[in-house]
């Protein structure tokens, strides 16, 4: 099996006061067999304070449809990532309608955002956000559903276009199965630092989707301990629908809507590039 990997940064502000911001995640998903098997850790360090929490990062909405986010789901009173989302899937009742939609809200809202990542974070928006390659992903997001009995995700990129004294956020849409039925191998970005040479993840796949996933989120854990880490919580998805592998109280039985649910920043996503 071969994977292909995405990875990104989001955020938001208040426009009267100075924003807090929230980060740590790594996230791996696998398709294979018409199943999708989605892994997070659950970390989240509060920037301002320092306090560290163990959340769920795996959202679920309405029916079968899970989502999952990566970057700062929340910048004061610019936008919330979460609550985009799970506004998407209510609105539209699937993962694909579900994330173009969530694209159509997020650009000008992260375009509105950049004036304030500027302002509160600079450090943060020139390491994260102003980056000389265009091919450089700050934000992702990737919603899971059933169709006729078989999981897929579907997944959007955003990036930044450089103009002259301009920034234009764009977004990229892939599928799953689709895009991911291409060939491709692993390609960590931004934090993934378990994941750069000498890694070899076919070293992994004798050990079954699950495993694979929670042995990469480990690797992660023990390489970037300050921004990954807590529980790893892994959920099946399948013609019978969601189930997690883990037992985290955080997750089960929880929705996106749930007001309590604590959000979350800076995540990369390894996609499955061919299912087996």
């Amino acid at each position: 099996m071969c994977y292909l990997a995405l990875s990104v940064f989001f955020l938001l502000g208040d426009h009267s006061r100075r924003p807090s911001y929230k980060r740590g995640t790594t996230i791996v998903f696998i398709r294979a067999h018409n199943r999708l098997w989605i892994g997070a850790d659950s970390l989240v360090l509060q920037l301002k304070t320092g306090e560290k929490q163990n959340v769920c990062k795996i959202h679920r909405s309405v029916g079968n449809v899970y989502f999952v986010l990566t970057g700062t789901t929340e910048l004061g009173g610019y936008f919330d990532a979460v609550s985009e989302a799970d506004k998407s899937v209510r609105d539209t009742g699937n993962a694909i309608l579900a994330r173009d939609q969530f694209a159509k809200r997020m650009i000008p809202l992260f375009q509105k955002a950049i004036p304030a990542m500027r302002k509160y974070y600079p450090a943060e928006y020139s390491s994260n956000w102003e980056q000389p390659d265009p091919r450089y992903v700050f934000f992702q997001a990737a919603f899971f559903d059933i169709k006729q009995g078989v999981a897929y995700a579907e997944t959007v990129s955003f990036k930044i276009k450089r103009g002259q004294g301009v920034r234009t956020v764009v977004s990229e849409q892939q599928n799953c199965p689709g895009s991911c039925d291409e060939s491709g191998s692993l390609t960590p970005l931004g934090k993934n630092k378990a994941f750069q040479p000498p890694f070899d993840p076919a070293s992994l796949q004798p050990f079954g989707p699950p495993e694979t996933i929670r042995r990469m989120i480990s690797m992660e854990i023990a390489a970037e301990p300050n921004y990954v880490g807590g529980n790893i919580d892994i959920l099946q998805l399948d013609a019978l629908g969601g189930k997690f592998l883990t037992n985290n109280p955080e997750c089960n039985g929880r929705t996106a809507s749930t007001k309590s649910q604590t959000r979350f920043s800076n995540t990369t996503f390894l996609v499955p590039s061919r299912p087996d």
